[in-house]
């Protein structure tokens, strides 16, 4: 017998990573080959949800990709990081984090990416929520 999650703490929201303006890169040619990850807040440190598609040698990605999840109605954070893909390690490129308890109505968010204090460029997204009829 399978146990069904109980998901009644929980909503689903749908978040479309769209695109991102950043300031450098961080390969030898002055590019990078970023991709865009999602986590939330697990029971031990960040749980990792998706990760959009690698685009090569580019300063400005346009993922325009969706992912559907449950996120805690409660105090959960979500966090976008912005990786540039490498052979051997991927370098960290700036992070993004928003409450979960905001993703209760559709809005695009425009936000700074930051490592550290550091602004190292934008990162345009959308979250809805998705509303799950009982029957």
């Amino acid at each position: 017998m399978t146990k069904e999650k109980d998901h009644s703490q929980h909503k689903r929201v749908k978040i479309n990573i769209l695109s991102a303006d950043l300031y450098e890169g961080t390969d030898p040619n002055g590019m990078s080959d970023p991709y865009c990850r999602i986590g939330k807040d697990g029971k031990i440190g960040k749980k990792w949800i998706t990760k959009t598609k690698v685009i090569q040698r580019t300063l400005k990605p346009n993922w325009n990709e969706e992912e559907l999840f449950y996120v805690s109605a409660k105090k959960q954070k979500l966090y976008f990081e912005v990786w540039d893909r490498d052979p051997y390690f991927d370098d960290y490129m700036g992070t993004f984090e928003i409450n979960a308890y905001e993703c209760d109505k559709y809005v695009c968010h425009d936000v700074d990416l930051k490592k550290g204090s550091k602004v190292t460029g934008r990162l345009l997204f959308s979250i809805s929520p998705l509303h799950v009829s009982p029957f």
